[in-house]
């Protein structure tokens, strides 16, 4: 299954993982049914895949990921999210 294929299922609120290129959807709810985002985030990210727009795609990932996460402080270098309560400059 291609990519974009996957993507439009998951956003249809049919999350397939893709065992071609095992391959979760963006929030992993292909495998944990529970994590799956609300449509208009799923929609959001269709369309920035779509639209080549990799700050998007890059910033609802790492959101995803936290969510996946939750019970636990996860980190991402470089993720400024990360640094919003402390004073210091990344």
């Amino acid at each position: 299954m291609n990519t974009e294929k996957q993507l439009k299922l998951w956003v249809k609120g049919k999350p397939v993982h893709n065992d071609e290129r095992n391959e979760c959807c963006p929030d992993f709810s292909c495998c944990q049914p529970q994590l799956l985002a609300p449509e208009h985030e799923r929609k959001t990210f269709l369309e920035a895949y779509q639209k080549d727009n990799e700050k998007t795609l890059m910033s609802m990932s790492i959101e995803f990921l936290g969510r996946a996460f939750s019970s636990k402080k996860v980190y991402v270098a470089g993720y400024r999210e990360n640094y919003k309560d402390e004073k210091k400059e990344i």
